[in-house]
């Protein structure tokens, strides 16, 4: 899945594909009031969700980035529909996004023990 794919996706689960998917290539020009962006980064790309109040955060946790844009846009998408549209999800899917939850909640305990010393 690449980006056009993603959008088509997203617009064929009558969801507004300009409110909840952008494409950049700096994460200057992310805009909070889009659901999420991908950014390209050089070869990997990184994903920013925005967050309300102009603020954003990087997911599934802070500095990930994923391999290629079909990695990206495929995250992406399992997580609108998590939201928007569940019952679009595979029985796979559901478990890839409790996995890849487990996964970043791993990463961040890991990155918070290694700050604190422990």
């Amino acid at each position: 899945m690449n980006y056009s794919d993603l959008v088509t996706a997203v617009q064929s689960a009558r969801l507004d594909a300009n409110r909840l998917v952008d494409f950049v290539s700096d994460a200057g020009e992310v805009s909070a009031s889009v659901a999420y962006s991908i950014v390209a980064t050089g070869p990997e790309f990184a994903v920013l969700a925005g967050m309300g109040r102009g603020e954003l955060t990087e997911l599934p946790d802070d500095g990930y980035r994923f391999a290629s844009e079909s990695d990206a846009c495929e995250f992406v998408w399992r997580h609108i529909r998590s939201t928007a549209a569940p019952d679009l999800l595979s029985d796979d899917e559901e478990e890839l996004l409790r996995r890849e939850a487990a996964e970043s909640i791993a990463r961040q305990t890991a990155a918070y023990e290694a700050e604190a010393g422990h």
